[in-house]
């Protein structure tokens, strides 16, 4: 009998994993026939209430584990955890929140039969609004397009089915920086998609904080394409060109004092002024933003000669009592 792993990276969840089993037992079950499941949820040591509220569940449900990590490391850590311990033939990320809705399961593993060995689900609505919406499709629209060299797919997030083959060469990837919706279509193998409709959380409060949007946005850009450095290029050819045009009218504005061309109501010194105080401003904006980009590159190239563990998994507890 086939194994199925679904891996639940879970953070002070305490309120939406009753409701997460209540829905996804019955999915399970409802394919026990043909599939063994096995449901790897990863919490870290400052979260007590949901792993002690795992540890509960456990003694009652055996196809449960339990990853525990030594600290927070953040989801993509959590993620790339589950995706070690899990032993399955195919291997599902999913939200505990219930955003990724369980049902689809189903379909995604039909694909997986079909030959199938990725089987991304892909989100037909989201739940943001405003600038958050605006924000998030902006961001899809240029990471699909910096990133046609493995494309990256639009609307897809870690929910997704991976046959054992593509989790393996995920596992065995040496980058520490980890960003799951690149690894997939980076390893590449033969994939499709299912189509279903993003939810809102169904208990607890998100612990995502609008303010990390750009973060992430920006650190997925410098692992993905080096264009962030091209744009600095262009922001910078742009920059000279206004210097450049910025000189010339000075020297107009020189020229036409010095023979009394024009009779200025505001002196030419004046004008000046303003000129280079704008330029001025634009130049050191312009430092700022590329020492800022610069950086980041700098980062991630300093995490890697790091070589840190991703994560450190502090215990794996199993439901009949092995623990590793």
């Amino acid at each position: 009998m086939k194994k199925i792993s679904l891996v639940i990276p879970v953070y002070h969840e305490e309120e939406s994993l009753p409701i997460f089993f209540e829905v996804v037992n019955p999915v399970i079950e409802s394919l026990s026939k043909k599939y063994d499941f096995e449901l790897v949820f990863v919490t870290d040591m400052p979260d007590h209430g949901t792993y002690d509220l795992l540890i509960e569940k456990q003694k009652h449900q055996s196809n449960i584990v339990v990853v525990r990590l030594s600290r927070s490391f953040g989801h993509e850590e959590a993620v790339a955890a589950g995706l070690k311990v899990a032993k399955g033939d195919a291997v599902i990320p999913l939200d505990g929140d219930l955003q990724d809705d369980p049902n689809v399961i189903t379909q995604m593993i039909e694909k997986w039969e079909e030959g199938y060995q990725v089987v991304n689900g892909k989100r037909s609505s989201r739940e943001e609004k405003g600038l958050s919406k605006l924000f998030v499709k902006t961001f899809y629209k240029l990471f699909h397009k910096w990133s046609k060299k493995i494309n990256v797919p639009m609307n897809v997030g870690d929910f997704r089915l991976l046959d054992r083959i593509v989790v393996d060469q995920i596992n065995s990837l040496g980058e520490k920086f980890r960003v799951l919706k690149i690894e997939v279509p980076y390893v590449g193998y033969k994939t499709t998609e299912v189509t279903y409709e993003r939810k809102n959380r169904v208990g607890g409060k998100s612990h995502y904080k609008k303010s990390a949007l750009f973060k992430n946005a920006f650190d997925y850009f410098t692992v993905i394409s080096d264009k962030l450095l091209t744009v600095v290029f262009k922001i910078a050819l742009v920059s000279f060109v206004l210097s450049i045009f910025a000189l010339l009218i000075l020297l107009v504005f020189y020229i036409l004092q010095k023979t009394n061309t024009v009779d200025f109501h505001i002196s030419a010194a004046g004008y000046v002024a303003w000129l280079i105080s704008g330029v001025v401003v634009l130049l050191f904006s312009f430092i700022e933003f590329s020492l800022f980009i610069i950086g980041g590159y700098a980062n991630r190239a300093y995490v890697e000669a790091s070589n840190r563990p991703v994560y450190i998994i502090e215990s794996v507890k199993y439901a009949d009592g092995k623990k590793e």
